[in-house]
């Protein structure tokens, strides 16, 4: 995938690669594929390429003039694809990529990047071929360099905020001294509820401006 977040480099193509011109097409293929379902991913979510574009003489390691012949080709690769990670796959993609002193306990400890990238070692997966508890090692890298390239979900600043309680808009009938008698009194008409409505009592406009009887002064 010419678009995608992780770049995986191996070391150089073999001998089934080589003739298809593809890269981890043998049992070494079959251990990464495998691995990249432990990790949650498929061939086509990740770039695979080599530190060498060729198959080295009796599928030996490849010399460092032949590394150095093949840098261009890889950077390239990488400046097109331009992923969020890279992972090396052996000792020899990670001293191809970070130089000769580079090594999988000091890159483990210190996360060094190429180009800003940030870069993750693992093991060949043809070396899980001879020892399966490698395989359980790679398979946990590259779910580490699936998290590294993660989006994170930063979280909100200051106090959450509370969900207000909303209330049902529901309809009652306003209580007035009138009682509703008065006519025009507009508290006998259905109005929104809102508290206190019903527990104080109010005059309508009507009834306010009429003048108390004596009777009821007298009671007052």
């Amino acid at each position: 995938a010419a678009s995608a977040r992780l770049l995986l480099i191996g070391e150089g193509p073999g001998r089934h690669e080589d003739e298809q011109g593809r890269p981890f097409v043998g049992a070494a293929g079959k251990v990464l594929d495998a691995s990249l379902a432990k990790a949650g991913l498929t061939r086509g979510e990740v770039f695979i390429t080599n530190i060498v574009k060729c198959r080295p003489p009796e599928n030996r390691k490849p010399k460092a003039d032949e590394v150095a012949a093949c840098r261009p080709y890889l950077e390239a690769q990488i400046r097109a694809v331009r992923p969020a990670a890279i992972v090396t796959m052996g000792d020899t993609a990670l001293k191809g990529l970070l130089g000769p002193s580079a090594s999988r306990t000091a890159a483990g400890r210190r996360r060094p990047r190429h180009e800003g990238i940030p870069v993750v070692a693992t093991y060949h997966p043809a070396a899980a071929l001879y020892d399966r508890r490698l395989g359980e090692v790679l398979g946990s890298d590259l779910a580490r360099a699936v998290r590294l390239v993660a989006p994170i979900a930063r979280p909100r600043s200051g106090r959450p905020r509370q969900s207000r309680r909303v209330r049902p808009a529901l309809s009652r009938i306003a209580f007035c001294c009138c009682g509703g008698r008065t006519k025009g009194c507009g508290a006998s008409r259905k109005a929104p509820w809102s508290p206190g409505r019903l527990s104080r009592k109010r005059r309508c406009g009507r009834s306010a401006r009429r003048r108390a009887s004596p009777s009821e002064s007298s009671r007052r």
